[in-house]
């Protein structure tokens, strides 16, 4: 048993030698390659497929986004073009009554049509001047 104890005394306490590890000179080149057992090459880097999916999924939405919004300007500009082209033709009829109304009104239609409704023309003693007072504004 005490042989058993010194042994494990023995083993249990290191020599000052044996814990230094010798360091190399300043001037050598050193490549220290790791293990073969301590090699772990990843397949994928999970924080890069999530950068990447992120990517993707905020391209996928901008792109839906602006792909909605241009639909949207063209249904304006699709509902702009015809309200322009009513009014072109609306414009264009107002322009041809207007042309009516200036045919209708003329005084030589006007004066036909009353004396065929039976008007005559008014004599001398039918027309009298009436005075027109006017007031200056104050």
């Amino acid at each position: 048993m005490a042989l058993a104890r010194r042994v494990e005394e023995e083993l249990l306490i290191l020599q000052p030698e044996q814990l230094t590890i010798p360091l190399p000179k300043t001037k050598e080149n050193i490549i220290i390659l790791p293990r073969k057992h301590e090699i772990a090459v990843p397949l994928f880097n999970m924080s890069l497929l999530r950068y990447v999916c992120t990517l993707a999924a905020i391209l996928m939405i901008s792109g839906f986004v602006i792909s909605a919004r241009a639909s949207y300007l063209y249904s304006v500009s699709q509902g702009i073009e015809t309200f322009q082209k009513e009014m072109t033709v609306l414009r264009n009829q107002n322009d041809i009554l207007k042309i009516h109304i200036a045919e209708a009104s003329s005084l030589e239609k006007i004066e036909n049509r009353a004396t065929t409704l039976g008007f005559a023309k008014p004599s001398q003693t039918q027309i009298y001047e009436m005075p027109v007072i006017r007031q200056g504004l104050n």
